[in-house]
């Protein structure tokens, strides 16, 4: 099972779809981890993330740092 951290992820959408960083800043400085679900790929993962609204729940299992 793979874990990706968000600051990663963020590093993927700023070089694969150019999103801008800062629009990714709370990912770099309060990074989380998600779990890469089977056969997926970690952009599309990223993706799933940046795509869903403000206070829902994540798409994917999520680990946090205290």
């Amino acid at each position: 099972m793979a874990w990706l951290w968000t600051d990663t992820l963020a590093a993927l959408l700023v070089e694969h779809d150019r999103v801008e960083g800062a629009c990714l800043a709370s990912w770099v400085e309060r990074p989380e981890a998600y779990r890469l679900p089977e056969g997926r790929e970690p952009i599309d993962l990223a993706r799933d993330l940046l795509g869903r609204e403000p206070g829902s729940a994540p798409r994917a299992a999520a680990f946090h740092l205290p």
